[in-house]
């Protein structure tokens, strides 16, 4: 039986304490057909850029949204939920404080404003079999709902789905009462091809890579979509990474992997665990994996950096999107093998 849709008004979680910034979501698309593979270059969408994919990765810089001006379908993330794995901190006694740093820590900050990130489909056509999408970190009226540019671009494709789910989730994996939690991106909706993620929530923390990462979301209404619903992201996150990124809960400095069960948890050594094993660039690598609820609401969006901007001066900008360095034009674009 399917589980229940959630709706946008779903609560919002995520990994982190209060302060923490969502900054960068980098994607890649999901096509059908000939589509699959295609970079930027070869579709002809690039405008003078460099271009660097290498084959471990299925990234590629190019440019700024500076050029597609301000006529796209721009959505802004204003839920996002950690659902699995839980989280335990030792202190005070070996807790799940997926709730705590779900509802006390990421929501707080969507709802002020203080982080902003767009996903924008330029030339959206909900008859077409997939399109162009663009991640932008972003500064917005949330009132208004206005969102200007304000980071890097992340470009990307995906596919649209009409017919069936949009994500297989593999359910034995996923802890039963989380597995009921997770979003269902039910047609119509749009898929992303596998590719990287990268979630960062803070410069004291530093970026979540997720590899082999996926997103899919629901459009309320294919025809003139005013939100993104029942979205899910999903990646896996390396030991290696899990142990570099380190953060503080109830005075007590901890790494990701000390809060995963399988990793350095306080729940000790008794399985099942949520971590595994998994292909990343050719080698069997420890880790976990990562998934994350979310949606969006429609906003007016410009490619230019908000006029009032004191650290822009009102100039337009774009960053490295694997470090948030304004001073850097590079972008990425996810491209690779789909399902």
């Amino acid at each position: 039986m399917k589980r229940a849709q959630r709706t946008a008004t779903t609560s919002a979680r995520l990994l982190g304490r209060a302060g923490l910034a969502l900054a960068v979501l980098a994607l890649g698309g999901c096509f059908r057909g000939e589509f699959l593979n295609r970079t930027c270059e070869e579709l002809g969408t690039c405008d003078a850029g460099t271009s660097d994919a290498s084959e471990s990765d299925s990234t590629a810089t190019t440019t700024t949204t500076e050029g597609i001006g301000d006529d796209v379908l721009a959505f802004r993330v204003n839920t996002i939920e950690i659902v699995d794995p839980d989280l335990y901190a030792a202190v005070p006694a070996c807790d799940d404080i997926t709730p705590i740093v779900n509802l006390g820590a990421l929501q707080p900050e969507l709802d002020k404003g203080d982080i902003n990130i767009a996903v924008l489909l330029p030339d959206y056509d909900p008859k077409a079999e997939s399109g162009d999408i663009i991640i932008q970190r972003v500064q917005c009226e949330v009132p208004d709902k206005m969102c200007y540019r304000d980071g890097p671009a992340i470009y990307g494709f995906f596919g649209n789905n009409y017919a069936s789910d949009c994500l297989e989730i593999p359910e034995a994996a996923i802890k039963p009462s989380n597995l009921a939690e997770l979003n269902v991106p039910v047609a119509p909706c749009l898929l992303t091809l596998e590719g990287t993620v990268y979630l960062d929530i803070g410069t004291s923390i530093g970026q979540i890579q997720l590899r082999n990462g996926r997103v899919a979301a629901t459009y309320d209404n294919p025809n003139d979509p005013q939100s993104l619903v029942n979205g899910v992201m999903r990646g896996f996150v390396t030991e290696q990474q899990a142990r570099e990124l380190v953060f503080e809960y109830g005075g007590t400095e901890s790494t990701l992997w000390a809060l995963v069960h399988g990793g350095e948890s306080c729940l000790g050594v008794t399985p099942p665990y949520d971590t595994e094993m998994e292909m990343i660039d050719g080698e069997l690598t420890n880790g976990f994996w990562l998934y994350v609820n979310f949606t969006g609401e429609r906003v007016d969006w410009s490619p230019l950096a908000k006029p009032d901007d004191p650290t822009t001066g009102g100039s337009s900008s774009t960053g490295d999107p694997t470090t948030g360095d304004p001073t850097t034009t590079d972008t990425d674009t996810g491209t690779g093998t789909g399902p």
